[in-house]
């Protein structure tokens, strides 16, 4: 019976470790040499990419498009620099795959921020001066990175978002628009003539510096409520939210002032309170 000839695994990262052990002075330097070309020829195809690429794409996309494709410039440089002093590229790829699988574990937020920011980049729901809604938070868009959003908050603070939350929640942009619609509500007593009503509140709304004319202003006598019939006054207006506030205090103004020239009273909600074994009622406002 032939004998057998024990076999001896080595492992692809000693192989890799025991070429590159082995390389001379020289090799060395024509492998540096191929490296700091690849970095140069890295640079310059991440101006080329990133100059082309702006001109269609946002610039946080051609920015990302330009270092992925000097990255793998470098990558392929870098290896066929260790291919030509003789380092087996099958193990070295292992190792590199190890490294990248931990690196991958290790900062798994970063990355997932990294890619949201990628593909909020790419879709552009929201554009740097934009009033936005998301995540619970609201503001003006002031910077969007690979990493996070930078909102600045009607209160003047600055509030740092991560991408990936952004992503994962609904977004409302304010200012996408020119114009949006607010409705306020105003009630009126039970005995008001609702046509009456109805065209001294259209009037005023019409009269109101910054209601826009088209769309038209309306009110709509909406439901009955427990001590008023409700309108609901319905304009459109510049879409920024300090505009919004601007017009919300003077249509609130000119509503009142125009119902109490006109003798129609707003009234506040009230109970009627009955004492047993009285025949007396009690009146008193709600509270």
């Amino acid at each position: 019976m032939p004998a057998v000839t024990p076999f001896v695994a080595q492992s692809d990262g000693a192989n890799t470790l025991d070429e590159l052990s082995s390389l001379t002075a020289g090799d060395w330097l024509w492998a540096g040499g191929l490296v700091l070309g690849a970095v140069l020829g890295g640079i310059i195809v991440r101006r080329v990419v990133g100059a082309l690429a702006g001109r269609k794409l946002a610039p946080l996309v051609s920015k990302l498009l330009a270092r992925i494709a000097a990255a793998l410039v470098f990558v392929i440089g870098f290896l066929y620099a260790m291919q030509q002093v003789g380092v087996s590229l099958g193990p070295l790829l292992g190792l590199l795959g190890l490294f990248g699988l931990a690196f991958a574990f290790a900062f798994q937020e970063v990355l997932e921020n990294f890619i949201a920011g990628f593909f909020l980049s790419a879709r552009r729901p929201f554009s740097i001066g934009d009033e936005i809604t998301t995540a619970d938070f609201e503001g003006k868009v002031e910077d969007i990175s690979l990493r996070e959003l930078t909102l600045r908050t009607y209160d003047g603070e600055l509030v740092y978002v991560p991408n990936s939350a952004v992503w994962r929640n609904p977004i409302v942009n304010h200012t996408a628009r020119e114009t949006r619609r607010t409705t306020l509500g105003v009630g009126v007593g039970y005995d008001t003539d609702l046509e009456e009503a109805a065209d001294i509140l259209t009037n005023t709304l019409r009269q109101v510096d910054g209601v826009a004319t088209d769309p038209a202003p309306q009110a709509y006598a909406h439901t009955f409520g427990a001590s008023s019939i409700d309108f609901a006054l319905r304009f459109w207006h510049e879409s920024g939210i300090a505009q919004e506030w601007l017009v919300r205090d003077q249509v609130l103004k000119a509503a009142h002032a125009a119902l109490n020239e006109a003798g129609i009273d707003i009234p506040f909600p009230q109970r009627v309170l009955t004492i047993v074994g009285s025949t007396d009622e009690l009146t008193q406002p709600a509270g």
